[in-house]
């Protein structure tokens, strides 16, 4: 459950640092906004891969389900 909640709460959180970029949301390269220099996108491609490290979160909801209903495998 650990692995779902972080994964997807990162991958929320990428997505908003992309929206908050406004124009230079899909930029590469190092961003300078102000005085705060950022990678914008690249945070959003780790989230993804680690997604599906382990099992994708879909995997993972399917066997915690039949773990909680007690499923027959």
């Amino acid at each position: 459950m650990l692995k779902i909640w972080s994964t997807e709460t990162w991958e929320r959180l990428a997505l908003l640092l992309v929206e908050i970029a406004d124009e230079y949301g899909g930029l590469r390269d190092h961003t300078r906004n102000g005085e705060i220099d950022m990678q914008v996108v690249a945070p959003l491609f780790n989230c993804l891969g680690a997604k599906i490290f382990a099992g994708s979160n879909e995997i993972q909801r399917g066997i915690l389900a039949k773990q909680v209903l007690e499923l027959p495998v």
